[in-house]
């Protein structure tokens, strides 16, 4: 999930002190569809392709 946040796909919502990332439930949710449709394992380029063609 790191990863997808530093491409910007999956920005955390907030970073605590320690440098843990925390995610909203809906950002989670809507990013784990986005995988289903895009297929698993999918890479960060599938998976934006996705996002640009609206699926």
């Amino acid at each position: 999930m790191r990863h997808y946040g530093q491409l910007g796909l999956l920005p955390p919502s907030r970073i605590g002190v320690n440098g843990y990332r925390y995610y909203d439930e809906r950002s989670l949710v809507a990013f784990a569809e986005r995988r289903r449709e895009t297929g698993v394992p999918a890479g960060p380029a599938r998976y934006r392709r996705g996002l640009r063609a609206g699926a």
